[in-house]
């Protein structure tokens, strides 16, 4: 409800709405941030999933034939979304794959494996997010996994506590700004626009971090903001 509020106030006040009203604020809130309310749902669903379903597979299937014919109305398209993703991870953490991969002694096989893998579904199914994020997503767990044997990722870690703040505010300043005032031609070379593409990205993730780090800050803010209370562990490094 908070982000919806900045979303709507900084919306009224850039595309100048009239009148404003609660009303107003409620239906924008709803229809925005849509990732926000994914979460919200498929972490309900999770819930249901773990205390009626005691995380047998068969529950697990049982949600995602019931998500596939639930009608998209409202906001309910993002979570139709990205349930799958969450009941795989739900899946992949229950039966601890990560896990079972760093226990392999031949890891070059392994990511030789996942790298095949992710190219393969590139290549035949590119446009099956399931696949190809899921691909992808093990490849990248993976190399993270076997490096933190020897290396602390701490910044990973303090990016993770405060991700959702970060994914919407960098949402807000793209959708407010970048999207309006800083396209880059596609006349450029496509190294010149993958490169300020990442700048660009990193630049935002830098941004965004701090200002979750002053939220974090302040009991009432972080609560509202970030969904917890203010607490020391939220260092800039």
């Amino acid at each position: 409800m908070a982000w919806g509020m900045v979303t709507y106030l900084i919306d009224v006040v850039v595309n100048s709405w009239s009148p404003v009203s609660v009303y107003g604020y409620l239906y924008y809130t709803v229809y925005s941030n849509w990732f926000l309310w994914a979460v919200f749902y498929c972490s309900l669903v999770g819930l249901c999933a773990k205390f009626l379903f005691k995380g047998n597979m068969i529950g697990y299937l049982m949600i995602l034939v019931c998500n596939y014919f639930i009608p998209r109305v409202a906001n309910i398209g993002g979570a139709k979304r990205l349930m799958p993703f969450f009941i795989l991870g739900l899946i992949l953490n229950q039966y601890k794959v990560l896990e079972k991969l760093q226990e392999v002694k031949h890891k070059l096989i392994v990511f030789l494996g996942l790298c095949i893998a992710y190219i393969a579904s590139m290549v035949i199914a590119p446009d099956v997010e399931l696949i190809t994020g899921t691909t992808g997503s093990l490849l990248i767990c993976f190399v993270f996994w076997v490096m933190s044997s020897r290396y602390r990722f701490t910044w990973i870690e303090n990016i993770g506590k405060v991700s959702i703040g970060i994914y919407l505010s960098t949402g807000i300043v793209f959708y407010f700004v970048i999207k309006e005032y800083c396209r880059i031609s596609e006349s450029y070379r496509y190294l010149i626009r993958a490169g300020y593409v990442v700048g660009l990205s990193i630049g935002l993730t830098v941004l965004a971090y701090w200002l979750c780090i002053v939220l974090g800050k302040c009991k009432i803010t972080s609560i509202l903001f970030l969904g917890r209370e203010a607490k020391g562990s939220i260092k800039k490094e």
